[in-house]
C-alpha cells in the first residue's frame, strides 16, 4: 500500500502488516506491544529533529526490516548528528520517565517499557550499518574522508563487529547455554548491514 502525505512517500509493505498481526496475536503478555511502542517512539525521535532542521521526507517505508525514513539535503553536521541521535534521545526520555513511574507505583507495565526503550537505545548504537551507531560513526568519518572511503571504513567496522559478537553469542550459547535468541538477532544484523552495503 502506498500514499503521498505533504509531498512525502508512505508505503507499507503486506509482510510488515502481517508481522503487526502475528504479533499481536501470539502475545498474550503485552511486553511485544511495548517493543512496537518503544520502536515508534525511536522514530518519532528521528521524525522530530528532521522537522527541526526543516529536512524534507522523502519516503517513510514500513518493511519487515523496519522502519526506514529518508530525507534529502544535508543541514550541516550539527543536525544531521542530531537527527541520528535523535531516537536514542526520545528512548531514553521514555526509559527515565516509565522507570520514574515505576519507582513510584512499582506497576511492572513501566518496568517492561523502561527494558525496552533501554535495550532499544543499545541495540541502535552498535556499529552496524543500518543502526544509528554507525550513522553517527559515518558522519564523523565524513569530516575527514570521502563518501567513498567513508562507506569503506563502515563496512569494515560493521562486518568486524558483526564477526566478534557471533563468535561471542555461539560461545555462549554452547558452552554457558544461554538463550540463542541472541542468534536470530545477530542473523537479522547480517542481513540488514548486507541490504545497506548494496544500496550504497
Amino acid at each position: 500500500m502506498q500514499f503521498w502525505l505533504k509531498g512525502c512517500k508512505i508505503s507499507i509493505s503486506p509482510l510488515f502488516v502481517a508481522f503487526l498481526c502475528v504479533i499481536l496475536f501470539i502475545d498474550t503478555t503485552g511486553i511485544m506491544v511495548l517493543g512496537l511502542l518503544a520502536v515508534l517512539i525511536h522514530e518519532l525521535g528521528h521524525l522530530f529533529f528532521m522537522l527541526i532542521s526543516k529536512k524534507r521526507l522523502e519516503t517513510v517505508k514500513f518493511q519487515l526490516g523496519g522502519i526506514i525514513i529518508q530525507s534529502k539535503g544535508f543541514c550541516g553536521y550539527k543536525y544531521d548528528f542530531l537527527i541520528a541521535l535523535g531516537g536514542c534521545f526520545f528512548n531514553f526520555l521514555a526509559f527515565a520517565i516509565s522507570i520514574f513511574y515505576y519507582f513510584e507505583t512499582e506497576n511492572e507495565i513501566f518496568l517492561l517499557f523502561s527494558a525496552s526503550n533501554f535495550s532499544l537505545i543499545l541495540f541502535n548504537l552498535a556499529p552496524i550499518n543500518g543502526l544509528d551507531g554507525m550513522d553517527l560513526i559515518r558522519l564523523k568519518l565524513l569530516l575527514n574522508f570521502s563518501p567513498e572511503k567513508t562507506d569503506k571504513i563502515c563496512n569494515i567496522i560493521s562486518y568486524i563487529f558483526i564477526i566478534i559478537c557471533l563468535i561471542s553469542s555461539v560461545f555462549a550459547v554452547v558452552y554457558l547455554h544461554l538463550n540463542p535468541s541472541i542468534l536470530i538477532c545477530l542473523i537479522y544484523l547480517i542481513i540488514l548491514t548486507i541490504i545497506n552495503i548494496k544500496q550504497r
